[in-house]
C-alpha cells in the first residue's frame, strides 16, 4: 500500500548548464531544497 503525496516543487535553471537550484513544498511550508554549489 502506498501513500499519496502533494508536493509543489520550484526549479532554477541556468540555460545549458543545469538546474542551479530546486525547492518542493507542501501546504505552502518548505520541505526541502537542493542546490548546486560547484560547476567544473
Amino acid at each position: 500500500m502506498g501513500m499519496t503525496a502533494n508536493f509543489s516543487t520550484f526549479e532554477w535553471i541556468a540555460p545549458k548548464v543545469a538546474v542551479v537550484k530546486t525547492e518542493s513544498y507542501k501546504n505552502n511550508k518548505l520541505q526541502g531544497y537542493t542546490l548546486l554549489t560547484k560547476w567544473q
